[in-house]
């Protein structure tokens, strides 16, 4: 049964270092710890990664967090880490699916805040078609956005 924890974001954020990832709503997905570690290089080390984790056997809801390489000729792996915990994030309230760090007392420094980009909806949609007709053109490979 899942745990279900009043706080703020910033004091999530301070218990252990979860991995995390924050949408344009501020609400976040978060893990702790690493049930699986995936690597990869290469032009193929996304099918690779794919690969792997299909053969893991996880259940289709298994989630997992994803740091790709950009190009295909790094030395950097490409990593795909399955947590041992997850958790959820939204309007105040931390949901976890197992035993999770305590918070670390507040520090000294500043705290992040973490706020949407400078793009709007429709302008991101926008700089992702433009992206979209320059990789076409072939006038780049890629883009990060």
């Amino acid at each position: 049964m899942p745990s279900r924890i009043s706080e703020p974001l910033a004091t999530t954020l301070r218990r252990g270092v979860p991995l995390l990832w924050v949408d344009l709503s501020g609400s976040a997905l978060l893990g702790w710890g690493e049930r699986h570690r995936l690597t990869a290089r290469g032009p193929a080390r996304f099918a690779d990664l794919a690969a792997q984790f299909a053969a893991l056997g996880v259940p289709p809801a298994t989630r997992a967090f994803v740091t790709a390489a950009f190009a295909d000729d790094s030395t950097a792996d490409s990593v795909l880490i399955v947590p041992a915990v997850t958790g959820t994030w939204e309007d105040g309230e931390l949901t976890v699916d197992g035993d999770i760090p305590a918070p670390s007392p507040a520090g000294g420094a500043d705290e992040l805040d973490l706020l949407p980009g400078s793009l709007t909806r429709a302008g991101f949609r926008h700089a992702v078609d433009a992206a979209l007709g320059e990789i076409a053109a072939r006038t780049v490979e890629k883009v990060v956005l």
